[in-house]
């Protein structure tokens, strides 16, 4: 399959494919769903559809129920539930016309010059009206992002090995703490996380900015002329809401869900293009002129001086035990390459012709076997280029396809959970003159450009691992320094990376004096962010902190401890107090700071002995087309970049659109 300019595969769903392959719908049509007859495809399908007089009344409890529900219009009626959630007639004109406009897009419209409940549908045996079809998709669009919602407030006990929290332990030492807010605990409940929820804090501006840039007066008349003069700017929020709640509960659902390489493989059918991931510092001749494409003039001599000085580096690396995390970081220090060094000058899921020549003759040369490591000159410098390997783009959208519909199974099994009941007599449509011109769903769905999973450092309480090993100790005891890196790590690679699976990984770092402070210089890297400096003043700090910058530091006996304690220093309040995680549980009730999450700046000195400062998280990659600033060699790649954070939220993005709507 070929991707689009959307990074999503181009797949002719059609309205047809959505409602035969919905087993909600098939219930919710009483039974009358059967398998589709041939139709012509495209906008020349409404060339065949027959007009009649409005049908009869039909079966009861079923879409079918009445010929038509263009009747006096309700807006306030009560028509579904779910649950304790009910949908009313002004929602269900939204979720109505939305329908509309999908199949309008999709090349299955209706003939919208004559009365939706007067013309048959010919996409199903089905005795059903165009308005029928389109009101029995807007039911069930309602009932999947619903049934997501309930799923959403679920009480989920977490399942870890060596995760066992003392719910008496955090009640009596942190129930009136900020921190809890953060805490990493047994009971979890899905809540949006802080830049979730701003944009849901935000929607009703949000729309009424979307009414300007459309061109209407303000957002009622937008609100009208869209979807009906019965609906009200209030049912355009719910919906708004609605849709992105379930939106954002369906991206951490995502997170959990990996689909084995067997799995992949069994499941590919064709083999496809290769997609290729690699490294490379960029070294720009000294003194050399640049066009706005960055590519170099510069003499002969400032070539090969700049050439000498790629090979030494090249040699440096190779000399000191050679690997990928090791260029990463050479890269990071070194690369001139603003696109990519933040990210260990990292490229993702090239395709052959993608990159600027040599740079795509080299990576596709048949020979090239991962590790590979050479010095090429391009138009832009000399490249250290390090081949970190590469796989079948038919392997990539089989583990997508096969992600989605596993997120399938999980709507459809809360579906099950939370079926809806409909009544069907108190249903009011209003007639449908012409079809929504406005993307509604695109247009106010979260972004998720740059997107984090953990937009703040969470809490992880070592108490909460008594059984987790931590070399030949244990985290409880043992296990500040690894809880900490456990914090910092998981909101640095918005990855969920718990003290349990660090110490796993890590337990040789552990001994009798507890941690060895090397695990905070060699092991970021191996999981994708990078040290800045070493800190050996508080005024430095300070400084890092003001800049963004997370710090690890390490108490010796003072206010924070009796022996030696680490700790994340997060951020500066705006009056200059120092946000801070703690991963023992007693000092969140000894230290009066806690209740505040906020300790005045005196109190680290005294008893400082080291501190790690880190670069600050990578939320958007600069040569990504989507969310880069621009920032990258303007030449390097001859087709748009795509980064390793976009392409995966792309893909999310399309599959919860294409399996709600």
């Amino acid at each position: 399959m070929k991707r689009d300019d959307n990074g999503s595969c181009r797949r002719k769903r059609g309205l047809l494919r959505v409602l035969s392959g919905t087993l909600a719908l098939t219930l919710l049509l009483g039974g009358c769903g059967t398998p589709a007859q041939e139709h012509t495809e495209g906008k020349n399908a409404a060339a065949t559809v027959e007009t009649s007089a409005v049908l009869p009344d039909g079966t009861p409890g079923t879409v079918s129920e009445k010929g038509t529900y263009t009747l006096p219009f309700d807006g306030a009626a009560q028509v579904a539930t779910v649950g304790k959630a009910t949908l009313t007639n002004g929602m269900l004109g939204i979720f109505y016309r939305m329908a509309l406009l999908q199949a309008a897009a999709e090349g299955d419209e209706p003939d919208l010059t004559q009365p939706l409940d007067a013309q048959m549908c010919p996409f199903t045996d089905a005795e059903l009206s165009w308005q029928q079809v389109i009101l029995g998709k807007a039911l069930d669009t309602w009932h999947t992002l619903q049934a997501l919602e309930q799923k959403s407030r679920e009480q989920v006990v977490r399942e870890e090995l060596n995760f066992e929290p003392i719910p008496e332990l955090h009640q009596e030492y942190m129930s009136n703490v900020p921190a809890n807010d953060i805490l990493y605990d047994l009971d979890a409940t899905f809540r949006p996380n802080t830049l979730h929820q701003a944009y849901l804090d935000e929607i009703p501006q949000r729309l009424e900015t979307l009414a300007k840039d459309q061109g209407y007066a303000d957002l009622d008349t937008m609100v009208r002329e869209q979807f009906g003069p019965g609906v009200t700017q209030e049912n355009l929020e719910e919906y708004a809401t609605l849709l992105n709640w379930a939106y954002m509960y369906f991206t951490e659902c995502s997170y959990d869900i990996a689909p084995t390489a067997e799995e992949v493989a069994e499941a590919m059918t064709v083999k496809g293009e290769p997609l290729v991931n690699l490294r490379h510092i960029l070294l720009i001749p000294q003194d050399a002129v640049l066009d706005d494409q960055g590519r170099v003039t510069a003499t002969e001599e400032q070539w090969e001086a700049r050439e000498k000085d790629a090979k030494n580096l090249q040699q440096k690396w190779k000399a000191n035990r050679p690997s990928e995390v090791s260029f990463s970081v050479l890269a990071h220090d070194n690369s001139q390459d603003p696109g990519s060094s933040l990210d260990g000058g990292l490229y993702v899921d090239i395709h052959k012709g993608q990159l600027a020549e040599p740079l795509d003759q080299w990576c596709f040369d048949s020979a090239r076997e991962a590790g590979d490591c050479e010095v090429v000159r391009s138009d832009f410098g000399w490249h250290i280029l390090y081949f970190c390997g590469k796989q079948d783009a038919a392997y990539r959208e089989t583990e997508a396809e096969l992600r989605k519909e596993q997120l399938g199974k999980l709507i459809e099994s809360a579906k099950q959970k939370y079926p809806m009941k409909v009544s069907f007599d108190k249903i009011t449509l209003e007639p449908v003159e012409k079809a929504p011109t406005l993307a509604l769903n695109q247009e106010i769905l979260y972004p998720d450009v740059a997107h984090e999973r953990f937009p703040e450092v969470p809490v992880y309480i070592q108490q909460d691992y008594k059984k987790a090993p931590y070399g030949g100790y244990n985290v409880s005891s043992h296990g500040c320094g690894i809880t900490s890196l456990a914090m910092l790590s998981t909101y640095m690679t918005d990855t969920r990376l718990t003290p349990a699976m660090l110490a796993a990984r890590y337990g040789r770092y552990n001994g009798l004096h507890g941690t060895d402070t090397m695990i905070f210089i060699n092991t970021p890297p191996e999981m994708g962010y990078f040290l800045d400096h070493r800190a050996f003043t508080w005024q430095d700090i300070e400084d890092s902190l003001r800049e963004g910058k997370m710090v690890i530091n390490l108490q010796s006996k003072g206010y924070f401890t009796r022996t030696g304690h680490f700790l994340v220093l997060t951020h500066l309040t705006e009056d200059g107090k120092v946000v801070i995680r703690d991963s023992n549980v007693y000092n969140y009730k000894r230290l009066p700071e806690h209740t505040a999450d906020a300790f005045d700046p005196k109190v680290f000195p005294p008893a400082t002995r080291y501190s790690w400062v880190y670069d600050n998280k990578v939320t958007r990659i600069p040569a990504c087309h989507r969310c880069g600033d621009g920032e990258g060699v303007p030449g390097l790649f001859r087709e748009d970049y795509l980064c390793r954070k976009c392409i995966p939220a792309m893909e999310r993005r399309a599959a919860f659109l294409e399996l709600c709507f």
